[in-house]
């Protein structure tokens, strides 16, 4: 720890923004996505953040490649929407669905084993 500390004192960089740097140097994938599925780093089932991805979608627009990952709800948040960049830059995030709303659990489990019969067809 006592090297990190030097480097960045060094460098005269905030310890914050070093963590920031740091944290996108971890997390950087090197295969530019180009709107196909075989760039994307993430597939339907994968874990983002320790949630299950139920969907993800690609766009391309004025702007670019782009694709978006759906991550299932758990006890603290409900559904998020994360839209990724061409350099899987996190663009924004946003919530699908509405907290004070009753959730019909049933017909989530019937939509996600349809999922599931389309996966496998």
């Amino acid at each position: 720890m006592q090297l990190g500390v030097k480097v960045m004192h060094q460098k005269n960089i905030p310890s914050s923004e070093a963590r920031k740097q740091e944290h996108v140097n971890s997390t950087q994938f090197y295969i530019p996505f180009d709107g196909t599925a075989e760039t994307c780093p993430y597939k339907t089932g994968d874990l983002y953040e320790g949630r299950a991805i139920v969907s993800v979608g690609f766009t391309e627009n004025v702007y670019g490649k782009s694709y978006h990952i759906i991550v299932e709800r758990d006890r603290t948040h409900c559904r998020q929407k994360y839209v990724f960049d061409a350099s899987h830059d996190l663009k924004f995030c946003k919530p699908v669905e509405r907290m004070d709303k009753v959730v019909d659990e049933a017909q989530i489990s019937r939509l996600l084993k349809q999922v599931d019969m389309n996966k496998k067809a």
